[in-house]
């Protein structure tokens, strides 16, 4: 036997729309106690509105697992409100369930729907304030049923949604789950129970499939029906529904054998497809506890004694989708046999703060630690950095002068950069980095940082030439870069950077396939409403 889903209609507080909450029910079938048990009888779910059939093919129907659209428009969170907070409420939980085993369902729940490459995440971030469900507090929760029986007759749980109809557009503003506080199943079947229920809270309606998570019920007797996973069908379906966003990619660093005892220092690479910012969480999974001192791609730790650590890194797109990558590395008492190799430069991007550029070299087998060295004239000077990588912490400032639109050529205070890998032996020569200043002009609100660089191999006829800028300003800037000799030194264009918004940056490279390469790197810079800067810097 089904039972349908409650539906009601309220006003949201502060405002005059009037908004449709749904219930979506887990009711249980075939006995007139509210609680669930282990007994085996067939558990149903029922959704709002009518559960939608594949076509003869075996195809979703266009409408199919869709939920709170009994008028046609489906539910969905807006981007701004995007990865979706849930929290607990461990008030009223049944004897049968313990406070960690239900953290654990809905923090597995919401790792299940995170792996779906789909342009939406949860996140789970422990135990609510609150001690009872409130429909009307504007926090996502998932509790138990209380004093109130909001979970009534034969049902095992519902969910309750209100959202914002805009533009022909359904808007979710707060969705909340309540389960039978005599729930008595089998842990795959409670865990099934909260991932279905999270599932509606996130856009789902019900399913006709038996493979499917969202299918309007389960039997407890036969685990194999209790599988708190999406399948590929809902996969996809939610990508259509929220458009779809890949996962990061994580590069790991290798295994290696460490110094014991001595200071260490790993890094990965990672990139998200779309480009999105990530997050990086560093774990150690196995050996003797060791603290870890994570930032962001990059982690310190000291070598174990003996033996060996595995590690894991975590990297996370804004959609909390998850990629993962591990390194064991094994303690020797043995010295290095030499000092490592120079460190290749990898990115020269913004700081996250837009207040300077950073700079970052590769991590070398063997570095336990590592020196940024900047050059000036003929003194160099070298400081130990916890990674390979550091900002650019000089610039030439002017606060006045200049007439807007008119070009000004402006020497800057360029200095040589490199990073130098060391360990006991001794540290590497400087990885080669580039001629590096800032530009700073603050009443036209003007802030970058400028790049030159010119590589000749020698005996050989290969040649580069690099330029490039960082924008660290507020508003968006044209740049371009030129090479050239002294008479000419915007002969060759390396590269049209066009606008930059704040926080972009842009790289020039001529290759030693191409001709014009000069003596000189230009950078232009250009905005409507302030002056046109010049900056010529000497490569060669």
């Amino acid at each position: 036997m089904h039972r349908l889903m409650r539906l009601s209609a309220r006003a949201l507080r502060g405002s005059s729309l009037v908004l449709a909450a749904a219930a979506a029910c887990l009711a249980l079938a075939g006995g007139s106690s509210a609680a669930a048990s282990s007994g085996g009888g067939e558990t149903s779910f029922d959704g709002s509105g009518t559960v939608l059939v594949r076509r003869g093919d075996g195809s979703p129907a266009e409408l199919v697992i869709r939920n709170f659209s009994t008028s046609g428009f489906s539910v969905r969170w807006a981007s701004n409100a995007i990865p979706v907070a849930f929290c607990t409420i461990q008030a009223n939980r049944p004897s049968t369930v313990s406070a960690e085993q239900f953290r654990g369902a809905v923090r597995a729940a919401a790792e299940m729907w995170n792996n779906i490459e789909a342009a939406v995440g949860v996140r789970y971030v422990g135990d609510c304030l609150s001690q009872r469900v409130d429909f009307d507090d504007n926090v996502n929760e998932i509790g138990w049923d209380d004093a109130r029986n909001l979970v009534s007759g034969t049902q095992a749980g519902v969910t309750q949604g209100s959202w914002f109809t805009t533009l022909g557009r359904r808007d979710f503003v707060e969705a909340d789950v309540v389960l039978d506080s005599r729930l008595s199943v089998p842990e795959v079947c409670m865990r099934t129970v909260v991932a279905h229920e999270m599932g509606h809270a996130i856009g789902f309606g019900h399913s006709d499939s038996r493979a499917d998570l969202m299918y309007p019920s389960f039997t407890s007797s036969d685990l194999s029906t209790c599988r708190p996973t999406a399948s590929d069908e809902e996969a996809q379906w939610l990508a259509n529904l929220y458009g779809p966003n890949r996962r990061p990619s994580v590069t790991p660093p290798g295994d290696r054998m460490v110094q014991a005892g001595a200071p260490v220092i790993l890094s990965v690479l990672a990139a998200d497809p779309e480009g999105d910012a990530m997050t990086f969480a560093w774990s150690q999974v196995s050996g003797t506890p060791t603290a870890l001192n994570g930032n962001g791609n990059t982690v310190s730790l000291t070598a174990p004694a003996s033996g060996t650590v595995t590690l894991e890194v975590s990297a996370f797109d804004r959609y909390l989708h998850r990629s993962t990558a591990r390194v064991t590395l094994t303690a020797t008492d043995q010295a290095p046999d030499a000092v490592p190799g120079p460190p290749s430069l990898q990115s020269i991007l913004a700081n996250r703060s837009r207040t300077a550029s950073t700079l970052k070299w590769s991590l070398v087998d063997g570095a336990q630690s590592h020196e940024f060295c900047v050059t000036l004239g003929a003194t160099a000077t070298c400081t130990a950095q916890a990674t390979p990588s550091a900002d650019v912490g000089w610039a030439t400032s002017l606060s006045s002068g200049g007439q807007a639109d008119e070009r000004t050529v402006l020497a800057l205070d360029m200095r040589t950069t490199g990073m130098r890998a060391c360990n006991t032996r001794g540290c590497s020569t400087a990885g080669i980095g580039p001629l590096m200043g800032g530009f700073r002009w603050t009443n036209w609100g003007v802030s970058y940082d400028v790049v030159a660089m010119a590589l000749d191999v020698a005996g050989t006829p290969l040649r580069f030439t690099i330029g490039g800028a960082v924008n660290l300003g507020d508003s968006p800037r044209r740049f371009a870069v030129y090479t050239g000799p002294e008479d000419d030194p915007q002969r060759t264009l390396v590269r049209d950077c066009g606008i930059l918004d704040p926080g972009q940056s842009c790289i020039g490279f001529l290759g030693s396939g191409d001709n014009g390469h000069g003596e000189l790197v230009v950078v232009a810079s250009s905005a409507p409403g302030t002056p046109e800067a010049v900056h010529r810097v000497r490569v060669r």
